[in-house]
């Protein structure tokens, strides 16, 4: 039985998933692995590509854009692995992550989901982490990425430093998650389409006694957001749509509708702005 089953979720990314793979199955050692590619109903052939050059990957045609989170449950579903990776298309793995990830989950007590320290494409920080989103944060556009008062790495260098950390939340570019947790917790929450499912997975782990936490020893490159650009007007109703979702969920209907209207006329002020 394999110890991790990688799913990535692809739209019309064909040269980005053969990227991923490639390096997938380069940086990979000393653990076994199971992958699968479940498309979107791409129009660039990323099915067929990843059918030739990659015939060791489950490669699912979900028979439609299905969204992020309910791409991954089909992923999860026929998963046999310890521990579940969602993985980004639009990623490249520079070391054995997978298996540094997988090491660290095993040696941490009533862990539920890992992250690595995420790189741009220049290889500067992306932030992939931060505490549970509070109404006036998100209305702000501000997250809180304190690790201990007055510790907010900004700079590779500076994250580096640090031991691997617990925070609210981790990014869905690249997150390993027990499956056990998993089956407490519940699947993704395929009411959200795209954005923030990383975020309430997280936060129902937290509920189910789980901790979250940031390994600083592993590392990805994100390119990022190349699904979503190509429907820029379309993702960010989408990411409204999402936050209003999980603050439902999690933080009443009134702090939800608040925050709906704040997000929707900002949008609208930045479009006046353009």
């Amino acid at each position: 039985m394999p110890k991790v089953s990688v799913a990535i979720v692809s739209w019309n990314t064909k040269d980005l998933v053969l990227d991923c793979l490639r390096s997938l199955y380069e940086r990979t050692k000393d653990i076994d692995f199971e992958v699968f590619l479940v498309d979107n109903r791409s129009s660039d052939g990323t099915l067929e590509a990843v059918q030739t050059a990659f015939p060791q990957v489950d490669a699912i045609d979900s028979g439609g854009n299905l969204g992020f989170a309910k791409a991954n449950n089909i992923a999860l579903r026929k998963s046999t692995g310890k521990y579940f990776l969602l993985l980004n298309p639009d990623t490249v793995l520079t070391d054995n992550s997978v298996k540094e990830l997988a090491d660290f989950m095993d040696k941490t007590p009533n862990i539920g989901a890992a992250g690595p320290v995420i790189l741009n494409g220049d290889g500067t920080l992306q932030q992939s982490w931060a505490k549970l989103p509070t109404l006036i944060g998100e209305i702000r556009g501000v997250l809180d990425r304190e690790i201990t008062p007055g510790t907010a790495p900004d700079t590779v260098e500076d994250l580096r430093k640090l031991r691997p950390f617990e925070t609210g939340w981790v990014g869905g570019a690249c997150m390993m998650v027990s499956a056990e947790a998993v089956k407490k917790i519940g699947e993704m929450d395929e009411n959200i389409f795209m954005y923030s499912e990383e975020t309430d997975w997280c936060k129902r782990l937290h509920d189910g006694g789980y901790s979250v936490w940031l390994d600083t020893k592993a590392t990805v490159i994100h390119y990022g957001g190349r699904s979503s650009e190509q429907a820029s007007d379309f993702s960010r109703r989408q990411l409204i749509r999402s936050k209003s979702i999980y603050f439902a969920k999690h933080k009443g209907l009134l702090q939800s509708l608040l925050l709906k209207a704040a997000l929707t006329m900002k949008m609208k002020i930045g479009k006046m702005l353009k």
